[in-house]
């Protein structure tokens, strides 16, 4: 496979507008660049869950993993495995864009909710391909955000 990274450059836009400046590109694949698809089903292939009643949903680089309150793999052992899954294909985990959203009834008793993982924030409300999902299942605001 032919390396695309080598004496190419790109700077990135921050939210003011300006720019970062141009930084060597180091890894990974230029966007639109027709491997992408390839890249995605050689690393993405053996990507699964530790556990049967787990389910991970990919799209493009995101990854969630929605797990029961109940499972016969607790979600601590769940994360050190995609760690390690990561670690053996090359690739890091951003712990700072991590969060962990307790999906629960409206009314449900906060101290019930389980500890968070480690290195990760518990959050109300995350964002998931664009829709504002909140952990008592209201949409309210993802409707106000329209």
């Amino acid at each position: 496979m032919a390396s695309y990274g080598p004496g190419r450059s790109q700077d990135c836009k921050v939210p003011d507008g300006s720019l970062s400046g141009l930084q060597p590109i180091t890894s990974s694949i230029v966007q639109k660049s027709g491997i992408i698809g390839l890249h995605w089903i050689i690393t993405e292939t053996d990507f699964r869950s530790s556990s049967k009643v787990n389910v991970m949903f990919n799209y493009a680089d995101e990854t969630n993993l929605l797990g029961p309150e109940h499972s016969d793999v607790s979600l601590a052992v769940e994360c050190s495995h995609i760690t390690t899954w990561a670690d053996s294909n090359y690739l890091i985990i951003n712990l700072g864009k991590t969060k962990e959203l307790v999906l629960h009834r409206p009314h449900h008793n906060k101290h019930d909710l389980p500890q968070s993982l480690e290195g990760t924030e518990q959050v109300q409300t995350a964002k998931l391909l664009e829709v504002t999902v909140q952990s008592s299942f209201s949409l309210v605001n993802h409707v106000d955000a329209i």
